[in-house]
């Protein structure tokens, strides 16, 4: 199944401790609801480097009805 997954992305500098958010939307392919949640941290954690950070707080999911 297909959910559009909502979530606030915060990027922080651990260097200069600067953060940024912007709300980003995913179409996400998973079994559930807490499925398409774990790909989505995994996805974020995956970009992490360095001093750079990435975390996601979901916002919204629902189901793509095609």
């Amino acid at each position: 199944m297909q959910y559009i997954v909502t979530v606030k992305k915060t990027t922080t500098d651990t260097s200069i401790n600067q953060h940024t958010s912007t709300i980003c939307v995913h179409l996400v392919d998973a079994t559930d609801e807490a499925n398409a949640t774990s790909k989505i941290n995994t996805y974020y954690t995956a970009m992490n480097s360095g001093t750079i950070e990435h975390t996601a707080d979901v916002i919204s999911i629902s189901t793509l009805i095609s």
